[in-house]
């Protein structure tokens, strides 16, 4: 039976901030973000003084709940998901601060543990982020979660009395719960990932100051020197002048030194070969719990995948066009390997590519190849690194024509020369499989290729005639002998059957 399509609410009520994500569910499993807000409301200021919550923390927190209502109101939500983490934990009055939101909005909060906001944490790591093997961190405003995942699998967890915002008055007893740590010190040269608002300003400090190409910080990777590099020169600074520090928010100049003490701390002890940021975490680790409630382990097998099918799915895209741009693009690939001797272990880039090559087409069908590239890499693409976005998206932009610049020096940190061979080969044979499908009906069953005396002949398979869609392909004859030297000739062989 199909699952009617509704809009979800998640509320994290932190330490440091209140944040709130809504999100259309289609079909009971693809997604869409439709609206995220957050108010830094600083519930945990002065909790460890008494451990009680305080009078104005507490106002700012439930007028920012009042706030949020009436927007998941707006959406016309139909289930809120509710979690507060360290500070309602470690509340001596936490019951007080509870019955005080349930007077006021009927809202019951869910007071997590330490090691459940590592679970939730792991789970939104885990399902947008294509590593096998790592640590993970999460650093919050009072609590630290401290993780080790093996084979996609959480395998040990901790969750720390202290965070951003507390730091400074429990700064021995992280320490000595650290050095107490012994499986953190067991795997040199495993990849660190990190998340929350301390991880989320250091990359933006990174990016800023390095001049890196491109605006997104989920999946920003780091080599451990350069995180370090960025991490001390915020150290560098007095308190006085980190306002000036391009790319730290004014909201957290105060803690951004404890946080990446945290941090820092961490790093000297895994020695990781590099910090690689998640931008989703405890909140999307609940909507994929709510996603995937039927599986006992709410993880994707194949990140990418699903990550593929839920984008053709938000934008209205032909799936089946789609896959048989896909088929036909590998059977190019395949067919004159011993041509352009490119390793099978790049033809997912082509396969991806393949599959969202229109995507642009939601905005408009003129420039759509111009548009797919921007949908690409500003859209939720989850799975790949920076640098296999840009390939993907890339090959997108080119898979029309050729009219896409690629400035190279734009790109340098991120793409190697023989990176844009393959991408000129994939846009061309992305190119060519499309214009074998220019009717759209699948009317090609396989690609044959034969090389003789300095010609490419790309035998088609196919019971009707074709010749519209072999006239079109031909078309990319100069830019196939440009990039493989060969004369390329296009012929129809009748499918049998």
């Amino acid at each position: 039976m199909k699952k009617k399509d509704h809009k979800i609410a998640i509320i994290d009520l932190g330490s440091n901030s209140v944040r709130l994500i809504i999100f259309a569910i289609y079909s009971g499993k693809y997604y869409k973000l439709m609206e995220q807000e957050k108010e830094m409301v600083r519930l945990s200021e002065d909790l460890s003084s008494d451990g009680y919550l305080k009078e104005a923390p507490i106002n700012r927190t439930l007028l920012t709940l009042s706030l949020f209502k009436d927007l998941i109101h707006s959406h016309d939500v139909e289930k809120v998901i509710l979690a507060a983490t360290a500070a309602v934990r470690n509340a001596h009055n936490q019951s007080e601060f509870l019955q005080k939101i349930k007077e006021e909005f009927n809202w019951n909060f869910e007071v997590i543990s330490g090691e459940r906001e590592a679970w939730l944490g792991f789970l939104g790591v885990v399902n947008t982020i294509s590593l096998d093997d790592y640590y993970l961190i999460d650093i919050g405003g009072a609590s630290t979660e401290i993780s080790y995942i093996r084979n996609r699998t959480l395998k040990e967890a901790i969750s720390l009395d202290v965070g951003a915002v507390t730091f400074k008055d429990k700064e021995k007893d992280f320490y000595k719960a650290l050095g107490d740590l012994e499986w953190l010190k067991e795997r040199a040269d495993t990849p660190l990932i990190g998340l929350g608002g301390t991880l989320r300003s250091f990359a933006k400090i990174f990016s800023r100051n390095s001049g890196y190409p491109i605006d997104k910080l989920h999946n920003l990777e780091l080599p451990f020197e350069s995180a370090e590099k960025t991490i001390k020169t915020v150290f560098s600074k007095s308190p006085d002048h980190l306002h000036k520090i391009n790319g730290l928010d004014k909201s957290r100049i105060d803690i951004i030194v404890p946080g990446l003490t945290i941090l820092h701390s961490v790093m000297k002890t895994i020695r990781p070969e590099k910090v690689v940021i998640s931008g989703n975490g405890l909140r999307e680790g609940l909507l994929y719990e709510y996603l995937l409630q039927d599986k006992k382990t709410p993880v994707y097998t194949d990140v990418r995948r699903h990550s593929i099918k839920n984008l053709l799915y938000n934008y209205d895209m032909d799936k089946d066009h789609a896959a048989h741009i896909t088929c036909l693009s590998e059977r190019l690939f395949s067919s004159t390997k011993k041509l352009h001797n490119i390793s099978p272990d790049y033809l997912y880039l082509l396969l991806n590519a393949a599959m969202l090559h229109d995507i642009g087409i939601y905005i408009d069908y003129y420039l759509h190849h111009r548009h797919s590239y921007y949908l690409i890499m500003n859209s939720s693409l989850y799975g790949f690194t920076h640098r296999e976005t840009l390939m993907i998206a890339l090959i997108c932009a080119r898979h029309r024509n050729k009219s896409f610049k690629i400035t190279y020096t734009d790109y340098k940190d991120l793409l190697t020369k023989d990176d844009l061979f393959i991408i000129n080969l994939f846009s061309l044979f992305l190119r060519i499989a499309e214009n074998l499908d220019r009717n759209e009906e699948a009317n090609i069953r396989d690609i044959e290729a034969k090389d003789s005396n300095g010609t490419v002949t790309l035998f088609v398979l196919s019971k009707k005639n074709v010749s519209l869609e072999i006239s079109a392909a031909m078309k990319s004859a100069l830019d196939f002998k440009k990039l493989l030297g060969k004369e390329l000739v296009i012929t129809q062989k009748k499918a049998e059957g």
